[in-house]
């Protein structure tokens, strides 16, 4: 059962009307997450992406190059939870300039996080208010030790002044990483109309004796990812479970581009969030 706060004139107010309307915004947020990303309790949904230097070519989407001493995180909101497990938007007007007494070198990879503290709020005769004051923070932990339900990670270490920080992230369709994303189809677009005649499809004829039936099949898996990818904001989950269902499907045609997608990557041990590409389509697959 919900509670709904009702106004009505002459209406009592109580402790569980009150509780109601303090509930609201936990309800909307929370609701919004399941849509975006389901059992979630945090995202970025735009900015606080720490300045650093990108590389030109290979790597997972949102690597960059940056020093823990001294970075700063881009304007931008997020929502994640209190301490008490209430949702709430998080909101940085301007850059914000963070420098952690870390080294750049740790013995466990970390991650930088964002996170709510509260303060009990007190009116000029110290007299208990009906709500908490809440600030962000910004702070490393070990990897491992990341609690979901209470930060959002901003980025994870790959190995030293080297981060992903496409962690759990809402990106719109122009934003550089996506536009990466998008230049690299083209690089396969390349590879599947120049490739030889090869491969474990074509080896088995699964599609035939026609070349270009497994060209097209893999060029418009290829349209396909980037439509999905382009057309609308994406998170972090949609992008990677895109690529994923990309990698298996040019594993069942033109493996060779399938292999330059993997070459893109990196390697999986580093691919963070994108791990899940380099795994190879299921047994039971019902190939489109």
């Amino acid at each position: 059962m919900t509670n709904v706060f009702v106004p009505k004139n002459g209406a009592v107010v109580d402790i569980i009307g009150l509780e109601a309307v303090a509930d609201t915004s936990n309800r909307l947020l929370n609701a919004y997450l399941q849509t975006k990303w389901p059992n979630a309790r945090s995202l970025v949904l735009s900015g606080l992406e720490p300045d650093g230097k990108r590389p030109k070519k290979n790597g997972p989407p949102g690597v960059m190059q940056f020093s823990l001493s001294r970075f700063s995180i881009s304007a931008g909101v997020a929502i994640l939870a209190t301490e008490e497990g209430k949702l709430c938007v998080v909101q940085f007007n301007e850059p914000e300039v963070v420098a952690l007494e870390e080294p750049d070198k740790g013995n466990q990879l970390r991650t930088i996080v964002l996170l709510l503290m509260s303060k009990g709020g007190t009116g000029d005769n110290l007299d208990r208010l009906a709500y908490d004051r809440v600030f962000p923070i910004i702070k490393i932990v070990i990897k491992e030790e990341v609690d979901f339900a209470k930060m959002v990670p901003l980025a994870n270490e790959l190995a030293p002044k080297i981060w992903s920080t496409d962690v759990r992230r809402v990106f719109p369709p122009e934003h550089v990483v996506i536009r990466s994303i998008c230049e690299h189809f083209d690089d396969l677009e390349e590879i599947i109309w120049t490739s030889d005649r090869h491969g474990r499809p074509w080896k088995n004829q699964q599609m035939g004796r026609e070349w270009k039936t497994y060209q097209t099949k893999a060029s418009v898996a290829v349209t396909a990812a980037r439509i999905a990818i382009s057309g609308r904001p994406s998170t972090t989950a949609d992008r990677s479970r895109c690529l994923t269902n990309l990698h298996w499907q040019l594993q069942r045609s033109v493996e060779e581009a399938a292999k330059g997608l993997e070459k893109w990557m990196g390697v999986a041990e580093a691919a963070d969030a994108y791990s899940s590409v380099f795994s190879a389509f299921p047994a039971d697959w019902d190939e489109l």
